[in-house]
């Protein structure tokens, strides 16, 4: 999961930060239709909370699972009027895992355990504000780290990743927005990364 899917934008507002209070609990499973796959279930608590710690310009994200937290406390403002800034942690167990799938079947004796975690910080820019429809740069880089390890079911003869260090650099531009509700009358959002 990423912080990309978590964050919402809010109609008319002045920086990509969700003003809105939100919590919620979600969970999901899925199930191949034919022939045995990996474990696909999921669950977490998500928690946006703007004004944290008393002050009206910070907003702290979380999406928190039963073994991984990404988070973000954007500060908005922060490089003016219209350029917010997010600072970013994320990490925790099974996240950088691998499945091996081959023409439909799970080959469980080459998939491996990844855990991991990162560092990241982004810029949210509105380019034309007092638009109806906000149209924002996004820039976003980190450093992320995965441990590699087999596990019980990994071939003994198979060859799993040494542990790494990534470097991630991301720039893209979204154009429109709404609060990421079920029932909304008018929504749009396109994103060019």
């Amino acid at each position: 999961m990423t912080s990309w899917l978590m964050l919402g934008l809010a109609w008319g507002a002045s920086a990509q930060i969700d003003p809105t209070k939100r919590e919620l609990i979600q969970l999901g499973y899925n199930q191949p239709f034919q022939g045995v796959g990996p474990l696909a279930a999921y669950g977490f608590y998500y928690l946006n909370k703007p004004n944290y710690l008393q002050r009206t310009n910070l907003t702290l994200r979380l999406a928190v699972a039963p073994v991984y937290l990404d988070s973000e406390l954007g500060i908005a403002h922060a490089l003016g009027p219209n350029t917010d800034v997010g600072i970013g942690i994320a990490g925790g167990g099974f996240a950088d895992g691998y499945s091996e799938v081959r023409q439909g079947e799970y080959e469980r004796d080459e998939s491996f355990t990844g855990h991991g975690g990162e560092v990241s910080s982004s810029v949210y820019h509105l380019l034309n504000p007092g638009s109806q429809i906000p149209l924002y740069v996004v820039l976003r880089g980190g450093v992320h780290y995965t441990a590699f390890t087999d596990d019980d079911k990994t071939a003994d003869t198979f060859a799993v990743p040494e542990d790494q260090f990534m470097f991630r650099v991301r720039a893209g531009l979204r154009w429109g927005c709404k609060e990421p509700l079920m029932l909304l009358e008018l929504a749009m959002e396109m994103s060019v990364w």
